[in-house]
């Protein structure tokens, strides 16, 4: 873990020039492999009926048997994407009118984000295949097991998976 939250750490501290180039990469990489995620899990893959979707809470699969309990754990990544706004808060100072542009920032952020992990949450959850497989998969690995189940192919999954890490690696940037 601190090794791969050096790299950040030391960019915001010494090389704050390559942050913005940083920013637009993980940008970049955020909506493609957002739109490519949807497209690939929303045609490929077993599809889970509308009732497992929307009416099942698994609990039990990951060692905790409340139902309250494992909603708000399954809750913890979700918030993830929502953890770099403060960023914002952090160069107010140097925000042109920024008792406007800070708090729109955030919102936006928050909003936009939000608004985008649920659909490629909806996506997955029709797209999770046999849920003995995903319960199955060691701990943090749950997402390879779905593109493995759609897509067949370790290539494109690995793909997916690099997509998905550098897309988290460069909120450290801003996060951090």
């Amino acid at each position: 873990m601190i090794a791969f939250t050096f790299p950040p750490v030391i960019a915001n501290l010494w090389f704050r020039e390559i942050l913005n180039p940083m920013e637009t990469v993980g940008a970049v990489v955020h909506a493609a492999f957002f739109i490519a995620t949807v497209v690939l899990l929303g045609v490929s893959g077993p599809r889970v009926p509308d009732s497992q979707v929307w009416n099942n809470l698994t609990v039990g699969t990951s060692g905790w048997t409340l139902p309250g309990v494992t909603f708000g754990l399954g809750l913890l990544p979700a918030a993830f994407s929502t953890a770099g706004m403060d960023g914002v808060l952090h160069m107010s100072k140097e925000v042109k009118n920024s008792r406007r542009n800070v708090p729109i920032a955030m919102t936006s952020a928050v909003i936009a984000n939000s608004i985008i992990q649920w659909i490629t949450m909806v996506v997955v959850c029709y797209r999770l295949g046999d849920p003995k497989i995903i319960a199955a998969a060691p701990g943090g690995t749950t997402i390879i097991a779905v593109y493995m189940q759609a897509t067949n192919s370790k290539a494109v999954t690995t793909v997916f998976i690099v997509a998905q890490l550098i897309t988290l690696f460069v909120s450290l940037f801003n996060i951090l």
